[in-house]
């Protein structure tokens, strides 16, 4: 139990506020408390790759080129400032073997078909080796249809792409495209310009207007990640309003607040945002999706996932793999050789020039807690953040966790202040004593 407000008391394991009128019906709250079943929560057990276990989950992520059209200020994996690699095609090959072997044996044996669900993504851009590209997404389709395997394809591009050709291929091919783009073109023009520090809004502007409408006509999911800079913290709500305007079949935003890596590292023109500033213009944006009823998704200030004992993301614990174009399978898309320093917490694999996989039966990294952390009312939901980020640099840790708790406590605001549809919960009040005690569960 965590005081969180005057009189308001904070139950995480329930997902239940308290809130009494007077401190002197402080003693009635135990006995309505223990009539309240905790949540349902994540165990997130880790998986660990070896020889012995070697079923590839459902869910698989493959990073065919490290190569960029765009020089993102902010970019994780440095691009232009690394070696160009590209994927091995039949690496790519025996990886999705080995996935959709996985899922005909369950499919035969258990009667169970689940769809092979392939993210083509990556530290550089996705598409911009097309043959390459086209070939591993073609290769997914014909085995899948062979082995009678539903799948779920998504794309997550910087979408810099003008020929018409190609967006068509990737609206007949993916159920999911998720854009990362930050907004208006003063934005888009200055955090994300392309090679030589040309403008890419025009040409990604006119991409996701072709692509989103695309989707639309076929039922399918067209996203934005936006990563929020402290230049341009308070434009949340903005970027709300001018997506749904140019926008209009894009119905999913996701916002993720700028970490320091090795490029930010180097340059002092764009750095996190303020941790209050965030917390103010994320709950502004959050409103202002569920008034245009785009679906809002953001890393903090949930409180509807219990991570009790799990970490921030399920990938660092083996449920999703990928295979990145230097042939390694590593847990977290983050990590690459070219950062050393966190690389050997996530590699779990490798695919020699035979064509074999061989597994390293690489322990599950959970995250560093610190003592505060278990003290913490967003330990709970938080997981201890993103491993990678803290890993990497320990400001990191610090601006997430003040993020964390700070997003959380204007969530639980909002439900006391009975702002539910704001924050998107499904929220059942209780009043006893005659109104002065108020018990708030979700």
């Amino acid at each position: 139990m965590y005081k969180i407000f005057q009189n308001v008391y904070f139950y995480p394991l329930k997902k239940t506020l308290v809130k009494v009128s007077d401190s002197k019906y402080e003693g009635n709250i135990d006995s309505i408390i223990e009539n309240i079943p905790d949540a349902e929560y994540d165990d997130n057990k880790g998986v660990v790759y070896n020889d012995v276990s070697v079923k590839l989950p459902s869910s698989i992520q493959i990073y065919p080129t490290s190569n960029c059209n765009l020089r993102c200020k902010y970019c994780f994996n440095d691009s232009g400032n690394i070696e160009g690699r590209n994927l091995d095609f039949n690496k790519a090959k025996v990886f999705i073997e080995q996935a959709v072997r996985g899922l005909y044996i369950q499919k035969k044996t258990k009667g169970v078909c689940n769809p092979l669900e392939l993210n083509m993504c990556g530290g550089g851009e996705p598409t911009y080796e097309w043959k390459l590209f086209q070939d591993i997404v073609d290769y997914a389709v014909y085995l899948t249809s062979k082995y009678e395997i539903p799948k779920k394809f998504q794309l997550t591009s910087n979408l810099f792409i003008s020929n018409k050709e190609k967006l068509d291929y990737i609206i007949e091919k993916f159920d999911h495209v998720h854009i990362s783009t930050d907004g208006s073109e003063e934005i888009q023009n200055y955090q994300r310009p392309a090679v030589g520090g040309r403008p890419s809004y025009p040409t990604v502007s006119n991409a996701i207007k072709y692509v989103s409408d695309g989707l639309a006509k076929k039922k399918a999911l067209c996203g934005l990640r936006v990563t929020v800079s402290g230049k341009f913290v308070d434009k949340m709500e903005d970027i709300v309003e001018f997506v749904h305007s140019t926008y209009p079949n894009v119905r999913y935003i996701q916002f993720e607040p700028l970490n320091w890596v090795r490029k930010t590292q180097r340059t002092d023109d764009i750095e996190p945002p303020a941790v209050d500033r965030y917390s103010d213009s994320l709950l502004k944006a959050h409103k202002k999706c569920e008034e245009y009823n785009i679906q809002m998704d953001a890393c903090f200030g949930g409180v509807d996932r219990i991570l009790k004992k799990g970490s921030f993301c399920d990938a660092v614990l083996g449920h999703c793999l990928m295979l990145n174009y230097d042939g390694d399978i590593v847990n977290c898309g983050e990590a690459s050789k070219d950062n050393p320093q966190t690389y050997k917490y996530f590699l779990v694999g490798h695919i020699d020039d035979e064509y074999k996989i061989n597994w390293f039966d690489t322990p599950i990294k959970e995250p560093p807690k610190k003592e505060t952390c278990t003290k913490c009312y967003a330990w709970y939901f938080c997981g201890g953040g993103c491993l990678h980020s803290i890993l990497e640099y320990e400001r990191n840790r610090q601006f997430r966790c003040a993020l964390a708790r700070e997003t959380i406590k204007r969530t639980l605001s909002e439900i006391i202040e009975e702002r539910w549809s704001a924050i998107g919960l499904n929220v059942r009040k209780q009043e006893y004593e005659e109104g002065n005690i108020i018990v708030y569960s979700w």
